[in-house]
């Protein structure tokens, strides 16, 4: 083989292995926050596939906007809630781990008997997270 077709082959492989992971493929319900040298540059929330600028683009959030469910465990009893993140930049850019902010915001009203869920609620708007259901429920150990 001639050098040159070498050295094509070469330089061709190290422009595809420089783009591959540059390639997202964004599913139906999941959003993507993408920077550009450290800044927000924008959402992408429609399905498909993507390609972004080398070295210059980078995804920070891969986030599915379906309801989640989580549970805090207890002694006795779990509490059992659902949120959904409806602003994925205020989700992205407000902490560090939203979740854990909301799970220790919960435990804490937990502790309390869950009197200021309303307050919890609206705190938590702020973050692009909507808290949709809570519910107390039994353990079961035997």
């Amino acid at each position: 083989m001639p050098k040159e077709f070498i050295a094509y082959l070469v330089l061709l492989l190290l422009i595809i292995l420089f783009l591959l992971p540059n390639i997202k493929i964004v599913k139906e319900h999941e959003h993507l926050l993408i920077e550009r040298l450290g800044s927000f540059l924008k959402i992408i929330d429609q399905p498909g596939v993507y390609i972004l600028a080398p070295l210059f683009d980078r995804v920070i959030e891969r986030e599915t906007i379906l309801p989640q469910t989580r549970i805090i465990k207890g002694d006795k009893t779990s509490l059992s809630y659902s949120y959904k993140i409806t602003d994925l930049k205020m989700y992205g850019y407000y902490a560090l781990d939203p979740i854990r902010d909301l799970e220790i915001c919960l435990s804490s009203e937990w502790k309390k008997e869950l009197t200021n869920l309303d307050v919890i609620k609206e705190s938590i708007k702020d973050r692009g997270i909507e808290l949709i259901d809570i519910k107390e429920v039994i353990n079961n150990n035997f």
